[in-house]
């Protein structure tokens, strides 16, 4: 599909600027869900992965494809996941809020050790018009949900008073003998 999208763009330089946009949109979109769709790899996390790290990474990239700033703060958190779930999990999340952000809005993402013992919070944060219960979720989210379902992690999102949409996400701590560079062993 993506090919496709590409070879139309190629193909006919003197296509309407909202038809080119229309085309780029889609082929990001495609981007996207083939990433969230794709088959898991290698199993049981048998390292950590630093949560703030991906968040950075990911809030950087999106930046760059919707030139809007996306910011980022929290520290190097460890959560007893694996990158690419999580990479997956974050990229979704940050995408759907700098599209519903809009090219005049903003995304923060924010990393948190949570409130509760062994708990590692993320929270996306945009400024478009905002969502109001009930939630919709199209199937990026329900991917997301059924991916932080076994990470042991859980979603959870609300509506902003002044407009936006913040979207929670729990996971769970890494345990004191995992390091980012693979379990510790005694």
């Amino acid at each position: 599909m993506r090919a496709l999208l590409t070879t139309q763009l190629e193909r006919d330089p003197q296509l309407p600027a909202d038809v080119v946009a229309c085309l780029h949109d889609a082929t990001r979109e495609v981007d996207r869900i083939t990433v969230l769709l794709a088959p898991d790899v290698g199993g049981a996390v048998t390292r950590a992965c630093d949560l703030g790290a991906v968040a950075r990474d990911v809030a950087r990239a999106q930046a760059v494809v919707f030139g809007i700033p996306v910011t980022c703060r929290g520290p190097a958190v460890d959560v007893a996941c694996d990158h690419a779930t999580v990479w997956r999990v974050l990229t979704n999340l940050v995408h759907n809020a700098c599209r519903a952000a809009g090219p005049a809005g903003a995304v923060t993402v924010a990393v948190a050790v949570g409130a509760h013992p062994g708990a590692v919070v993320v929270r996306v944060r945009d400024t478009g018009a905002g969502c109001a219960p009930p939630w919709t979720a199209g199937i990026g989210l329900e991917v997301v949900d059924r991916l932080l379902d076994t990470l042991g992690g859980s979603l959870d999102a609300a509506g902003v008073p002044g407009g936006g949409t913040e979207v929670v996400v729990t996971l769970p701590a890494a345990a004191p003998a995992w390091t980012t560079t693979g379990c510790v062993t005694a």
